[in-house]
């Protein structure tokens, strides 16, 4: 089960994260700040999803990045309109403040798709779907618990938007497959974002971001 569930997460905007302590090569440098708007449509219990956020912000820590989470209401768009109802939710702006809504899936969405996000035509973007209850029934026998596993997707969707597109890597949490291997590592606090995509994602989060019109992105 294990070994299908990693092989189904190649086929959507998602990898996972892991963190620990933020290691020498991130503490000599100005930390990114990152805000996230989290929207819990899938109505995650509050202990998994308080879960998750703590291992994503952990995973995030590591790459020299500072979270701030935003526990939003549900309901709404898909993509949440930021000029609809202006407030700290809503003011969504890259690549600073980001929106990580938790769903349940459409029917037009791929039975092995386990997340979705919404980029421009340069691959920059700054909304993730997850697909919560497919999340949830695969991982039944996996290695993680659901809360630290959604975490590392939540973790892994964000290099994604920070990363841009094509963002897949042979190594580190931006791996493309995940199977027994990488899950273990991931619960040991092992499988992290590379020095060098730890520094990318500092320097696009120092960057100035540009409103633009977004389009929906599912890495195959």
């Amino acid at each position: 089960m294990v070994g299908k569930l990693f092989s189904l997460l190649t086929g959507c905007v998602i990898l996972l994260v892991i963190p620990t302590a933020v290691p020498a090569h991130a503490r000599d440098v100005v930390p990114g700040l990152l805000t996230l708007s989290v929207f819990n449509d899938a109505s995650v219990p509050a202990a998994v999803l308080a879960e998750a956020e703590n291992r994503a912000g952990r995973i995030l820590s590591r790459a020299g990045i500072q979270v701030q989470w935003l526990n939003c209401e549900t309901g709404g768009s898909p993509v949440p309109d930021q000029f609809e109802k202006p407030s700290p939710c809503s003011s969504i702006a890259y690549p600073s403040h980001l929106s990580v809504r938790i769903v349940l899936p459409r029917l037009s969405i791929r039975d092995d798709i386990f997340g979705e996000a919404y980029a421009n035509s340069e691959g920059k973007g700054a909304y993730i779907n997850l697909f919560y209850a497919r999340l949830a029934k695969a991982n039944a026998h996996a290695i993680l618990d659901e809360g630290q596993l959604l975490g590392c997707l939540i973790a892994h969707e964000l290099g994604h938007l920070l990363l841009g597109a094509n963002s897949h890597d042979h190594e580190g949490i931006m791996q493309g497959r995940w199977e027994q291997t990488q899950l273990r590592d991931a619960g040991r606090g092992n499988l992290q974002f590379t020095p060098p995509q730890a520094a990318a994602m500092r320097e696009c989060l120092a960057g100035a971001g540009k409103g633009e019109v977004h389009r929906r992105f599912v890495d195959d």
